[in-house]
């Protein structure tokens, strides 16, 4: 076979060519890395990418935590600092409250007080760089402002663990009031006539100050373990509603509101907005509706019945019967526990009528009645007498009255119907089996071909068959009345018992006010006697039995106190720091505390307030506090040194200050414990970087020594090829001519 010099230069060149790119591949891990491109070898460039954006995702980890920790530090800092003068001040609520103290002395521990509250309200405004770190996710806007003016703070009761155990009946719903932290902790201070009222505000009952003080330990010593009916002097029954709230009198800082906003529509859908003072008239005209941004109290001048609106709901008025008042006026009912008689029927009831011991009712005509009490029934010409029990169904025959026995005894009659009729109108009767209607004039019945059958005469039951289109007519011209018997049935109910009803049925207690209340929030009071009967359109399903008024009380007003008020101008939004690979846990991955963490809650804004808001957080609905409530409990401990009062020191100061001390040392405790899963989490991601960084050398570094072997090895082979190319390759022209 022939080979050309051709030929064998071309394989000359290939061949020095590919030493030279050897050459060029070595050099090219002389930066310590084996792998610059896939071909290099897929299989290991396929687990170095994989390593490579672990290490990426891991510093970005180490980067997260360690901006978290400093973080955490610098609130933890703050909050420590926080808790040192919490402490101090705890320790001079108790100097307050020793009474050797004079006024003048306690003016000079308020100003010291004041200081101290001063300098948490800049604790609270700490910032890492320019960003404040308890605002929340609003951290570029200063949490905590303090009010240049003082304003009417409501004054609370604070109770102490044994007031809190006993106010806080576990058993009973109707005294319940638990608040966002599952205990009783504090009521609302009412006056009336220079003395304080305790109002728990979830259940609207009021005590005196003295059962709360002193007076509840004579129950506990005669070993009632909890509050129960009857210990309450009067009840304002809206606040057990969704209707009434704290946010119906105070704000969420607790300052005392004195105006609402109102905007009211007319028929013709214009709008107008009004400022109106708490206990004045909307002033709603026929066809106008209203919605206002707190409770608003309507009145039925005619039947004394009353309803409260919640906040944000449409007003709808009875010009001419109803009245209408911004805010609850502060009237509370004194409501007797026991039993109830509940009379009801399958058509629409009258009001009971009330009658005094020694009354004689002569004559029911044509009804029949039930009384919520025992009565007598006396025959006038045999003087005999029978008994009727409560509940049960009177019925007179020639001769007899009914003699009340008891003051306050209420009769219920058959429901009826009057109206104006011409003769041979037709009339309703509800059954061909029943003899449950009857009518105090004449009846004729026609058949089906026009022709009179027979006349029921006034007082006698009406009964046709409907079946062979049998009518009941009217004889004479004038205004009629149609009695239904048969329909009343009763039902004893404890007081506090609520009470389902069926669609189209009325019902009348006697004896005691009931409470409705809707699906939007609204409630009403049917005051005793009156009919009840629901609106399922509203979502009213049933009926709560209050009890028999006995009294009422009406309150001065809420007690106050004037003070600075602090506001909370950050959000309870939380920020999330991903520590580590795989799931999320939001809540441990939080990195800040907000204003509603340092502060907690108190009576005015807590979960039974009203006057919590709604925002989405981390994914989750959660309900917001003011963000302020402990710091201005604790203005209100200033205030009371300032007015010398050393005996509330006793009484609620001290508690003031323990669970204010309580709420930061929770907070700070809860930072803390985020740091330390944050520092271990920092040493583990150090670990596992170290791991990561092996992986990335196992699979890409060069071994040193071995690429300077190959090299030299190459160099010389590239070498070796170009002086032996000198001997093989032809001479060119250029050698030739020289």
């Amino acid at each position: 076979m022939r080979i050309s010099s051709g030929l064998m230069m071309d394989r000359y060149l290939r061949q020095i060519n590919n030493s030279y790119a050897e050459q060029a591949k070595l050099m090219e891990q002389s930066d310590g890395s084996n792998l610059h491109r896939p071909s290099d070898d897929s299989v290991k460039y396929s687990r170095y990418l994989r390593y490579q954006n672990s290490n990426t995702e891991n510093l970005q980890y180490q980067d997260n935590v360690n901006a978290g920790i400093s973080w955490m530090k610098t609130a933890d800092s703050a909050m420590v600092n926080m808790t040192d003068i919490y402490t101090t001040l705890k320790e001079k609520t108790v100097d307050a409250a020793n009474d050797t103290n004079g006024e003048s002395d306690l003016v000079a521990i308020s100003k010291e007080f004041k200081a101290k509250l001063y300098e948490i309200v800049s604790l609270g405004n700490t910032q890492q760089g320019d960003r404040y770190v308890f605002s929340g996710q609003s951290d570029l806007t200063q949490p905590f402002l303090v009010s240049v003016e003082e304003k009417d703070r409501g004054l609370a009761k604070t109770l102490d663990d044994p007031q809190s155990a006993f106010f806080l009946n576990p058993t009973d719903t109707k005294n319940l009031n638990a608040d966002d932290t599952g205990s009783l902790t504090q009521m609302l201070t009412l006056q009336k006539d220079g003395q304080d009222y305790y109002l728990n505000t979830m259940n609207g009952k009021i005590y005196t100050k003295e059962f709360v003080q002193e007076g509840y330990k004579d129950k506990v010593a005669h070993g009632q373990t909890h509050v129960a009916e009857g210990d309450e002097v009067a009840t304002i029954p809206f606040f057990s509603t969704d209707a009434l709230k704290v946010a119906g009198y105070f704000e969420n800082t607790g300052v005392i509101r004195t105006e609402s906003e109102v905007t009211i529509t007319d028929s013709s859908g214009n709008t107008t907005k009004k400022t109106i003072e708490f206990g004045e008239s909307i002033g709603l005209a026929a066809g106008e509706t209203a919605v206002a941004d707190t409770t608003v109290w309507i009145k039925n001048s005619s039947t004394g019945d009353i309803r409260a609106v919640a906040p944000g709901n449409t007003i709808e008025i009875d010009p001419d019967e109803e009245m209408t008042t911004v805010g609850v006026p502060l009237e509370a009912t004194t409501y007797l526990s026991g039993k109830a008689v509940s009379i009801s029927s399958t058509s629409t009831l009258a009001t009971s009528t009330t009658y005094s011991a020694g009354t004689q009712v002569a004559d029911l005509g044509y009804y029949q009645a039930m009384a919520d009490a025992d009565v007598e029934v006396e025959n006038t010409s045999s003087g005999t007498t029978r008994t009727v029990k409560a509940g049960e169904l009177i019925v007179l025959s020639a001769n007899e009255v009914v003699n009340i026995l008891a003051d306050g005894t209420n009769l219920v009659r058959d429901p009826s119907e009057t109206a104006a009729y011409n003769a041979g109108d037709t009339i309703s009767v509800s059954s061909s089996s029943d003899d449950d209607t009857i009518a105090d004039q004449d009846v004729d019945i026609y058949d089906t071909n026009g022709t009179v059958v027979r006349t029921v005469t006034a007082g006698n039951p009406i009964s046709i068959n409907t079946s062979a289109g049998e009518t009941a007519k009217i004889v004479a011209d004038g205004n009629v009345t149609i009695i239904h018997h048969n329909t009343l049935s009763s039902t004893s109910y404890d007081t506090g018992a609520k009470v389902s009803m069926a669609a189209g049925e009325t019902a009348v207690l006697p004896g005691a006010d009931v409470m409705i209340k809707d699906a939007e929030g609204n409630a009403r009071i049917v005051k005793a006697g009156n009919t009840i009967s629901l609106d399922t359109s509203k979502g009213e399903t049933e009926y709560e039995i209050l009890g028999k008024a006995s009294g009422k009380m009406t309150f001065d007003s809420f007690a106050t106190i004037k003070q600075p008020i602090v506001s909370y101008q950050g959000d309870a939004k939380y920020i999330s720091m991903v520590k580590l690979n795989g799931t999320v846990d939001q809540t441990a991955d939080t990195v800040n505390a907000t204003g509603q963490d340092l502060n907690g809650s108190d009576i005015f804004d807590d979960a039974n307030s009203g006057n919590q808001t709604t925002i989405m957080s981390n994914g989750r609905l959660c309900y917001v506090s003011s963000g302020t409530a402990m710091l201005n409990n604790m203005f209100t401990v200033c205030a009371k040194m300032e007015a010398g009062d050393n005996h509330w020191m006793t009484t609620d100061g001290i508690t003031v200050a323990d669970v204010s001390h309580e709420t930061v040392v929770r907070a700070q405790s809860s930072t803390a414990a985020r740091q330390n899963v944050y520092d271990s989490v920092a040493v583990m991601l150090d670990k596992q970087n170290e791991g990561i960084t092996s992986d990335l050398n196992d699979v890409s570094a060069t071994d040193v020594a071995e690429l300077a072997v190959k090299l030299m090895a190459a160099q010389t082979i590239y070498n070796m090829s170009l002086s032996v190319g000198g001997r093989i390759l032809p001479p060119s022209l250029a050698d030739y001519l020289s």
